[in-house]
């Protein structure tokens, strides 16, 4: 993948405790910036947005492995991590909080195809959240102009607009509310038909863009458009349908891990000013789930919370620990 041209936009994380290490891992990663720590501590100022794969030393990280991932993911779900083992340990035990393993002593090649193998899938998935995004954009602002391609009852026809219905993508990166779109794989082909695709030649004037979308300018929001369906397509021709699988599932495997509760729960005291779980979804409130749920809940007003896993919005609290109104 390092001889996409998109891959300038993108970078790998290398936390390894040996200074040796550090620079020949760095020097076997040619063609893609490598930004090389030695403490855990410095994963949060290492890390940014361009960040695809993270090649982690389970020995440096020194018991803080799940702080860290946490911190990764939390700031890029996309974020693919691989985890360094000891020859010492088994990597079968650490497979459940690693994209993949890598056992020491690890050669060159071994390396290399492993952070090729992630840094394609964290890009593909990265550039096709970019896709949903800007095509939610083109949806938004369409919903209410009339369009040959739509029936009397306000669906369109066939196209990427249609099939990804409200423009969001699921938790496991497919489209919400989605019309033949054959799971998670994006589809290059679907926008060759002459209705297919509302930025072709010709079908500009169909698009409502005349007022800008948030801080983007219309033409601006088309070219990136047009250049992350061109990013789709190269990518695309380098996955196969077992690539594409295997970034669905590290896609759910990371909303899993940051939307798991907290097993330590229902323990003390019933909460005195708070429900001891939302009402709606059951998550216990209170208790440091050590990821993305934080306590549980977010207080947004005096007496109002709002659950960090549903957006349930609790108001007050009864006696029995009960809402008083919720919505």
């Amino acid at each position: 993948m390092a001889d996409l041209d998109l891959v300038d936009d993108y970078s790998v994380l290398v936390l390894e405790e040996s200074y040796t290490l550090r620079g020949l891992f760095e020097s076997w990663l040619e063609g893609i910036e490598v930004r090389t720590i030695a403490d855990p501590e410095d994963v949060v100022t290492a890390f940014d947005a361009t960040v695809t794969v993270a090649c982690l030393s389970v020995t440096a990280l020194d018991g803080r492995g799940e702080e860290v991932r946490t911190q990764l993911l939390t700031r890029n779900p996309y974020c693919q991590l691989v985890g360094v083992v000891s020859r010492s340990m088994s990597p079968a035990d650490h497979e459940a909080d690693y994209d993949e393993c890598l056992q020491r002593p690890v050669m060159k090649t071994e390396l290399q195809e492993a952070v090729d193998r992630r840094l394609a899938y964290g890009m593909y998935s990265s550039v096709l959240r970019k896709f949903y995004d800007l095509n939610a954009a083109f949806v938004w602002r369409r919903r209410d102009v009339p369009d040959e391609s739509t029936g009397a009852d306000g669906d369109s026809g066939s196209g990427t607009a249609a099939r990804s219905a409200d423009g969001n993508a699921g938790d496991d990166g497919t489209a919400t509310g989605a019309v033949e779109q054959p799971g998670w794989l994006y589809r290059s082909d679907a926008r060759d038909g002459a209705d297919s695709d509302p930025l072709d030649e010709g079908r500009l004037e169909d698009v409502d863009l005349e007022e800008p979308i948030g801080d983007l300018d219309p033409n601006e929001i088309v070219e990136r458009y047009r250049r992350v369906c061109r990013q789709l397509d190269v990518l695309q021709e380098r996955l196969s349908g077992a690539a594409i699988a295997e970034i669905s599932r590290s896609i759910r495997r990371h909303k899993d891990y940051l939307t798991t509760p907290s097993a330590d729960v229902d323990r003390g005291p019933p909460a005195k000013h708070h429900p001891r779980r939302c009402p709606a979804c059951k998550l216990p409130w209170g208790v440091d789930h050590g990821n993305e749920l934080g306590n549980g809940f977010i207080r947004i007003a005096a007496g109002v919370r709002r659950c960090t896993r549903c957006r349930e919005i609790v108001h007050g609290l009864g006696e029995s620990g009960r809402r008083i109104t919720g919505r």
